[in-house]
């Protein structure tokens, strides 16, 4: 039987607020009748990610670009699967250490043998170098007769895949390379224009293209296959590799693939985190950053109310406070021109206010280890601090807060350094999605 305390997963890159992987993966808990939850990490480099796998007590991660190949280096154990490819998009936390696997190979072994493509004859052009095509390669190894890897830069491609039986052009050689292949794989993250084709079968790796493209390719003779199959047949070998006994029967990979499509319009931020994790700081550089509207849930209770937090929770009570922290959100319309929102702390607590969030904000959670967050407040007038009189209560307060914050959250950035740094890095994503 499934574990009834939710295991918390995520995903790690940069870009990353793109990814899919949440919503795939809270369909997966789904399908196995587990309770779980599934984020986004947006950090700086592999071995950030992995420190804050740690503290965040995650049973594992998975793995895409940048950082395939560095976190394929500081593993305590690799799967043969990544000795082979050089790269990692699996890692599962446990007592042992991180042990990493690579499930790209499924991802693409699968639907292609979905449409009777079996491989053997086919000759393969792979558009990029990196750990993408490493998987593809490692598929197609000794049975493919004709493999070739079109990369911009082609001493590096020879270099990363040497020893492997296949030839390597340039970009600007792609056309006569696309007329001589039967299957062509594109593992570049930008959208490839494609020659005249003639039927040959076009597999895109990435899934961020939309239907446009994929009319696009096949108006030009191609039949299509899109990325977001890779990302649902790798996505449930790396599930069962997090939790082998449990079963994910039921859903095709279609209505899986139809799920996925769907696109959130949600614009304005919402900033959760514990006390003294930097919201407000970091919520007022942001919005001026992107020229939003910016608000702090505590500054408009205090203005309604003429009395500090402070006060409040002093003469009426943490509930009365809570109360009001819950009509400020209900009523809170979408801004005109955008919003940054700073919630208080414990905002997250109420079911009800984590689903209006959810549903018209995009949730960033501010994450700062506890004694961080506690230097960070020292000598300040608290509330959780002042009532409760030592740091004891709010650890307990802190520990029992991180599923909510996690369970909410779009996208979680470590705020342990400047504020500044912090603000730039979600502008980064907020931009790139």
């Amino acid at each position: 039987m499934p574990s009834k305390k939710p295991a918390r997963l995520a995903v790690i890159g940069r870009p990353i607020l793109h990814s899919k992987s949440p919503r795939l993966f809270r369909l997966f808990f789904r399908l196995a009748g587990r309770t779980g939850m599934y984020s986004r990490l947006a950090v700086d480099s592999a071995g950030e990610g992995l420190r804050l796998a740690g503290e965040l007590n995650l049973r594992g991660l998975n793995i895409t670009m940048p950082y395939k190949s560095e976190m394929a280096r500081k593993l305590d154990w690799a799967d043969r699967s990544v000795v082979r490819t050089g790269v990692v998009n699996t890692l599962v936390m446990t007592s042992g250490g991180a042990r990493g696997f690579n499930t790209d190979g499924q991802g693409i072994r699968r639907p292609l043998a979905r449409r009777g493509i079996l491989l053997e004859g086919e000759s393969v052009l792979i558009l990029g170098a990196g750990g993408a095509a490493a998987a593809v390669l490692s598929v197609l190894k000794g049975r493919c007769p004709r493999v070739t890897v079109a990369n911009r830069n082609i001493r590096r491609a020879r270099r990363r895949f040497a020893g492997m039986s296949c030839r390597f052009c340039g970009l600007e050689d792609m056309p006569r390379e696309f007329h001589n292949s039967t299957l062509i794989i594109n593992t570049l993250p930008l959208e490839v224009e494609p020659p005249p084709g003639r039927g040959q079968w076009f597999f895109e790796a990435g899934y961020q293209h939309g239907s446009e493209r994929a009319d696009r390719i096949r108006s030009r003779g191609y039949r299509y296959i899109g990325g977001l199959e890779w990302l649902v047949d790798q996505g449930r070998a790396a599930f069962h590799r997090f939790f082998p006994r449990d079963s994910l029967g039921g859903l095709t990979v279609r209505e899986c693939v139809e799920e996925l499509k769907k696109e959130s319009a949600v614009r304005d931020i919402a900033l959760v985190g514990f006390m003294g994790a930097g919201k407000t700081t970091v919520g007022r550089i942001l919005a001026d950053r992107l020229g939003f509207e910016f608000l702090d849930s505590d500054r408009l209770i205090e203005k309604s109310e003429g009395r500090t937090v402070a006060e409040i929770f002093h003469r009426r009570g943490e509930d009365f406070f809570r109360r009001r922290e819950e009509a400020l959100l209900a009523r809170m319309g979408p801004a005109q021109g955008g919003r940054v929102l700073a919630t208080g702390g414990g905002l997250i607590q109420d079911l009800e206010n984590r689903r209006r969030l959810a549903g018209r904000y995009r949730v960033i959670w501010l994450y700062a280890p506890f004694p961080v967050c506690l230097s960070r407040s020292g000598g300040s007038s608290r509330p959780l601090l002042l009532s409760r009189g030592t740091g004891d209560s709010a650890a307990l307060r802190f520990d029992h807060r991180q599923d909510r914050y996690f369970d909410c959250a779009d996208l979680i950035i470590a705020n342990t350094r400047s504020a500044e740094g912090a603000a730039r890095r979600i502008q980064d994503e907020i931009c790139a999605h």
